[in-house]
């Protein structure tokens, strides 16, 4: 079984899932309603850019992997479309929930 500060149980990687989606689809429903006139169709326009944001992070959130960096041996987390390490800058993605190095 893996150390707790490795754990990334499923109730988390929803929550930063949704948390992510919220702040890209806010902003994207920000500029969509800056935009469309607010009436009934801005507003359906808007929560349809938000709950499809909220699925997108909730998507790679639940691909993220969590693990150790190779080099400086921090804890980082790196979701499908990639991260980097907060200690020495090295790039990972994660690929079948598991960190992969990138050149």
């Amino acid at each position: 079984m893996e150390s707790p500060q490795l754990d990334y149980p499923n109730g988390k990687r929803i929550m930063a899932g949704v948390g992510w989606g919220s702040l890209w689809g806010g902003g994207l429903c920000g500029i969509l309603l800056s935009i469309v006139p607010v009436g009934p169709a801005g507003f359906f326009l808007a929560i349809m850019v938000l709950a499809a944001a909220i699925s997108v992070g909730i998507s790679l959130n639940w691909q993220a992997a969590r693990g150790h960096c190779e080099a400086c041996d921090t804890i980082l987390t790196a979701t499908p479309s990639g991260g980097k390490c907060s200690g020495c800058g090295q790039k990972y993605r994660a690929s079948n929930r598991q960190l992969v190095k990138m050149s």
